[in-house]
């Protein structure tokens, strides 16, 4: 038992990496201004809950990854290759860590209340964690581009509206996509 649930789990994990792939791709052409829509954060939270905070860390670290290869971090790897590749794997990794362990503590108050911590984590942990990283290492990217109006940019327009566009997203799929989950798995032990 112990064996094949362990063969299931590992085959879930690696179906929500070929999830967030897709969503990865699509998701870079989908642009607010210069940064592309992280859509993959649905799958890395949804599969932090189901399969837990380590499976989140490594759809996280897989959507990190496949960032790397997204025009939009060209930029950023021109400038520091290794610090580029630490942003990208840290920020959704930890994302989908730190929300499996959230959900975990949470889902013991309500279900839905861990569910909906877990999808405002995510994208909340992602966005915090790239911005301290351009401010710790590619500040001077930015300064290059913008000028002095370099901090307010970056404010509203690289964190502001995608962190919203984010977060909304995630707080309205995951929650639905779980309770749609739960119930036709429900659905399918009654009838076996």
């Amino acid at each position: 038992m112990y064996k094949s649930s362990k063969i299931s789990k590992m085959t879930g994990i690696g179906l929500f990496i070929a999830i967030t792939a897709v969503l990865t791709i699509i998701g870079n052409s989908i642009t607010i201004g210069p940064v592309a829509i992280n859509l993959s954060l649905i799958p890395i939270t949804i599969g932090s809950i189901i399969f837990g905070p380590l499976a989140g860390f490594i759809l996280g670290a897989a959507n990190g990854v496949i960032v790397l290869l997204a025009p939009s971090t060209s930029l950023f790897l021109s400038h520091n290759v290794f610090l580029t590749i630490v942003t990208c794997i840290l920020k959704t990794g930890l994302a989908g860590l730190i929300s499996g362990f959230a959900y975990k503590l949470f889902r013991k108050i309500k279900e839905g209340f861990g569910v909906v911590v877990a999808s405002i984590l995510t994208p909340l942990i992602n966005t915090a964690i790239f911005a301290l990283c351009v401010f710790l290492f590619f500040y001077d990217l930015l300064l290059a581009g913008q000028g002095s109006n370099a901090f307010a940019y970056f404010a509203l327009v690289i964190v502001g509206w995608n962190f919203v566009f984010e977060i909304s997203i995630s707080c309205i799929l995951c929650p639905t996509i779980i309770h749609v989950t739960k119930v036709l798995k429900s659905k399918t032990e009654k009838e076996n």
